[in-house]
């Protein structure tokens, strides 16, 4: 009687749990090559939450479409040096405790990531001491577009991304670690961040712009900006809090030469421990910046802003109070590094009265123009203001009426010079282009034309039709 007792107990058992035991593999999982991922659906068809590590770490996989019913990994997912172009097949993973996507060489985005929302820690990319793995084709990290919660996140040796578009959806991250994503221009994508513990921007050799970080305003602990070849200043970090912060470090990035933000300067005087050195002038030691604060001769109530309306670059921007204030110096850049004076607007000396200011710009550069404004009080010191970017696409230039009998204007949005040829390549006329000309071919006999105009250094061409 015991033995069938003992019997059905097992029978029990099995009905009730062992389907439940089959469903997925204990321990750690390797998948070596792209076999080994259809032998591990095929031997565990209902398999959709993982206890263990998950690695994959071969250049023979390619694809990951069959892990499509795995919704969860309670510990870590590997993905490294694969020759996989996406992430499709994870599209249903929601949680994984440790991601890391790193050393895989044609891979172009994270498409597959859609629905994981919660990760202790992601790493895309790695770059230790220990190990180089570069995501050499990654350009866009679209997949984690519904990532909510993260600890710890790392965007490193990523050498073509250029933003992080698609992290919009965080606003805490207890330690953020940006680092060695050498085409990296800004940080677009992180501007819903309020709160990160422990910050570190390290070795963004492209790197010209931190004001996607303008809403975080957490306390931080650790802050190391460093290495950044092209940062020139650190407006978007002016919201933060340091008063608890035990490291402060800004170092070894040569143009950066504007760190004077209130709140570092608060920092400084009460007497926060810093590690600054190797910047350029004004940013050089923490003494360099602490006289640059004293030398603040305004208070800015709105920082500078820049929007495009009917082809001119409007900069704005308000003071709340000036003390010695003798104007502004407006400067333009086409690559965030090299500036000129475009313009001088007056200051207001001394006033405890709010002031706005703008500038039109009637002839902002093709593509990008940074803008940024130089202020100087009236014993020559001076202060720069944060930097802003438009993008300005021209349509080059319109003919019309065309065809025409010889006599036909041209419009164009800035002036430049141009030349008529004709289908020889002769040259029948040469002249200064300005925004709107009224040209006369009428002594020429009928056909075919060419109009060639030349603005800042770019060609436009158009076709005549001479009736």
């Amino acid at each position: 009687m015991k033995q069938l007792y003992s019997f059905v107990f097992t029978i029990l058992m099995y009905l009730c749990y062992g389907n439940t035991w089959a469903q997925c593999p204990t321990g750690n999982l390797h998948l070596n090559s792209q076999q080994d991922i259809i032998d591990f659906v095929a031997q565990y068809p209902n398999c959709t939450e993982i206890g263990g590590n998950v690695y994959i770490s071969t250049s023979e996989v390619n694809d990951l479409s069959p892990l499509i019913h795995i919704t969860s990994i309670d510990k870590g997912l590997y993905i490294r040096n694969t020759h996989i172009i996406d992430l499709t097949g994870l599209n249903n993973l929601t949680s994984v405790s440790s991601l890391l996507v790193g050393g895989n060489d044609a891979l172009v985005n994270l498409t597959g990531l859609e629905s994981l929302e919660t990760a202790n820690s992601v790493s895309i990319g790695d770059y230790t001491i220990e190990t180089f793995l570069p995501n050499n084709a990654l350009t866009s990290l679209t997949g984690l577009n519904n990532l909510t919660s993260v600890e710890w996140l790392g965007i490193m040796a990523n050498p073509v991304l250029t933003d992080m578009t698609s992290l919009n959806t965080l606003d805490s991250i207890q330690y953020l670690q940006i680092y060695e994503n050498s085409s990296l221009v800004n940080l677009n994508g992180l501007g819903n961040l309020s709160s990160v513990e422990h910050l570190i921007i390290l070795s963004n050799a492209s790197l010209t712009d931190l004001t996607a970080l303008e809403n975080l305003t957490s306390a931080v602990s650790e802050l190391y900006i460093t290495h950044n070849d092209n940062l020139s200043d650190l407006s978007g970090l002016q919201n933060i809090d340091y008063n608890t912060a035990i490291g402060l470090g800004i170092f070894k990035n040569p143009m950066l030469s504007f760190c004077n933000l209130p709140n570092i300067c608060d920092y400084l005087e009460n007497g926060g421990t810093s590690d600054i050195h190797d910047n350029a002038p004004n940013c050089n030691t923490s003494e360099e910046v602490l006289d640059a604060c004293d030398a603040l001769p305004i208070e800015t109530l709105d920082k500078l802003q820049v929007y495009l309306k009917n082809k001119t670059a409007i900069l704005e921007w308000r003071t709340a109070t000036e003390t010695n204030n003798a104007g502004f110096e407006i400067q333009r850049s086409k690559d965030g590094i090299t500036w000129e004076k475009i313009a001088w607007q007056e200051g207001q000396g001394n006033t405890l009265t709010p002031q706005a200011y703008t500038y039109r710009d009637e002839n902002p550069f093709f593509g990008t123009s940074y803008y940024r404004f130089k202020q100087v009080d009236f014993n020559g010191d001076f202060s720069y203001s944060n930097v802003v970017s438009l993008q300005y696409i021209r349509s080059g230039i319109t003919v019309f009426p065309n065809p025409n009998t010889g006599i036909f204007e041209v419009q164009s949005t800035a002036e430049g010079t141009y030349q008529i040829l004709n289908t020889s390549g002769q040259v029948i006329q040469i002249g200064n282009m300005k925004n709107d000309i009224s040209l006369d071919i009428s002594d020429t006999a009928q056909g075919v034309y060419f109009i060639s105009v030349t603005i800042d250094k770019e060609t436009f061409v158009k076709r005549i039709i001479k009736m």
